[in-house]
């Protein structure tokens, strides 16, 4: 909610227990008088809850003792309690606060709000102004233990000055507190909790408490672990989770939750995060950590593959795989085709590729296609953008000499930097020989050094950017072409893996009809890297040539609807 959001609001059924109302024992609402109060508790944090032997931590009690004082004080008789324990004052949506000025507004029986400070009700001047006029129009008044504030003119002047310190307060700490959290990460360090396969620790040195992370005794195997058999090829986000909950991870214990098995959208986000291999990402920016890497580069690279290129092709690894999900699309209405293994009633299994649209009943009357035509079809498909050895490296050598001129500007740029890179080392050269010899105190040398680490940091980064590795790029090259010289065979050779690799870099789409490939869109660099006369007889739309050159469903082996066992839901 905003903090002009209106009040009150409806309280969700699931409040915590902690914020449920609290119901008074005799002794303490038999306070004499005849004006009637409530009372509001908060805490900003669930650690300042379940600290010491009490359920409700040392702020709450102490906060309740002083509210009674003040109502026996003003002779008032408390009637209700109302408790956020582990809310930010940041928001008014807090359950506790919306029934206490619930009960305001519908029963207008109580008299006075009583409040440790003003700031356990808001801290920005709008929820300030809100809540307070909500109290005043239920013929209440706000009454602070600490402040001295009443309707009279200097009363709401304090109230006033007291809610913009307060927001003052709420603001400067965010800052600061954002601001050692950037200088945390810059320095290797992660702000916040650490993620599965970690422990945050604390420890004394020189009597200051150092705050790290280590490897989780028990997690952090299993983290590897997993790293390693995604990066293989035979598990996918599912499985890989499921075989995570059988070797028997969990994750960390919290104050709000207990250990349990992670689900598979963590397990993604697990995969995907830069931490494991020894790098701190900190609002877009990625920082070299301290901690120990749970994973090697090389894992991390193969891992991060697999994962980009099913994000690419649109699979969704289910009970039924195959290595052309994704790929292969509907010649006649562009919807991408499903594959589905179907039981017999004699227990044989029967494959085909079928098209989604025909699925949705959008007109589409592509009939299913077994299998291995399909298969056949993508397979000879390759031979259309085969280069031969011959153009193949003509082909390289124009694109070497195209990256060389595009990149010759970027050369200037590395010296440029590079030699900003060497004078921040020389000055921080000159400034621990000033320090050595008495020149300069070691104040200013801390002060001297803190800049020059950080701008050097900067520049070697900008340096980086700016480096071409030839000899990479050269290779890199070189395996592409050599791809595209004889591709065909290469597919055909490997297995399901290699050729969904292959799909994948080569191809965009392969649009199937029942008389084999009509086209398909190819995927960069090879629709840049082909000749034009290639590129353009693949990628035509209904190309005449189509069906002669692609002879993969030579055998014009079709699957009626009749022929299915047993047949689907929807045919």
């Amino acid at each position: 909610m905003s903090s002009t959001a209106s009040l009150p609001n409806e309280l969700p059924a699931s409040a915590h227990r902690s914020n449920q109302r609290r119901k008074l024992p005799p002794r303490l609402t038999t306070v004499s008088g005849n004006c009637r109060a409530v009372i509001y508790l908060r805490v900003s944090t669930a650690g300042q809850v379940h600290t010491d032997r009490d359920a409700e931590g040392l702020s709450i009690p102490a906060q309740r003792e002083a509210c009674y004082r003040k109502a026996e004080a003003i002779g008032a008789q408390v009637v209700e309690e109302y408790i956020d324990a582990g809310e930010s004052a940041r928001k008014s949506d807090r359950p506790a606060l919306q029934r206490m000025l619930k009960r305001l507004s519908e029963e207008g029986d109580v008299d006075y709000v009583i409040v440790h400070k003003v700031d356990r009700l808001a801290r920005n001047r709008a929820d300030d102004v809100t809540i307070n006029l909500a109290i005043s129009e239920a013929g209440a008044a706000l009454v602070s233990v600490t402040e001295n504030i009443d309707e009279t003119p200097s009363g709401t002047l304090l109230h006033g000055i007291m809610a913009s310190i307060s927001e003052f307060y709420s603001k400067n700490l965010a800052a600061e507190v954002s601001k050692g959290m950037d200088q945390k990460a810059k320095k290797g360090g992660r702000p916040g909790k650490a993620p599965v396969g970690y422990l945050n620790t604390r420890e004394m040195v020189d009597g200051n408490e150092i705050r790290t992370i280590v490897l989780h005794p028990e997690q952090a195997d299993h983290v590897r672990w997993a790293f390693e058999a995604y990066a293989t090829g035979d598990y996918t986000v599912r499985t890989l989770t499921t075989a995570l909950k059988e070797r028997g991870l969990r994750t960390s214990r919290s104050h709000r939750e207990p250990p349990k098995p992670m689900s598979p959208s963590k397990v993604a986000y697990m995969l995907r995060n830069v931490f494991y291999v020894g790098v701190v990402e900190w609002k877009g920016e990625q920082y070299p950590g301290r901690h120990e890497p749970l994973v090697t580069p090389e894992v991390w690279g193969k891992v991060q593959e697999i994962l980009s290129s099913r994000d690419q092709s649109g699979e969704r690894q289910r009970l039924h795989q195959h290595y052309l999900k994704g790929t292969v699309f509907c010649a006649r209405c562009k919807r991408r085709l499903g594959f589905l293994v179907a039981t017999g009633r004699n227990g044989g299994k029967y494959d085909y590729f079928f098209c989604y649209g025909r699925q949705a009943k959008n007109g589409c009357d592509l009939p299913f296609l077994t299998t291995t035509a399909v298969e056949e079809a993508v397979s000879d498909a390759y031979s259309d953008i085969e280069l031969g050895t011959a153009l193949s490296e003509e082909v390289r050598e124009k694109l070497l000499g195209a990256l060389k001129r595009s990149t010759a500007g970027l050369e200037r740029e590395r010296k440029r930097r590079a030699e900003r890179v060497n004078d921040l080392k020389n000055q921080r050269r000159r400034l621990v020989q000033g320090h050595l010899a008495g020149v300069i105190p070691i104040d200013l040398v801390k002060e001297e050094r803190e800049r020059i680490e950080a701008e050097l940091y900067d520049a070697e980064k900008q340096l980086l950017e700016t480096a071409v590795d030839w000899d990479t790029i050269e290779t890199n090259l070189t395996l592409a072409m050599g791809l595209v010289s004889d591709c065909q065979q290469a597919y055909r050779r490997g297995g399901p893996r290699v050729r969904r690799r292959y799909n994948q870099a080569f191809w965009e789409a392969i649009y199937v009809d029942v008389d084999g490939v009509s086209y398909g869109r190819l995927a960069a660099p090879f629709h840049q890297v082909l000749p034009p006369e290639i590129t353009e007889r693949v990628e035509t739309t209904e190309n005449p040539d189509a069906h002669r050159r692609s002879r993969g469903l030579s055998k014009n082996e079709l699957v009626g609807a009749e022929g299915l066992e047993p047949p689907t839901c929807w045919l």
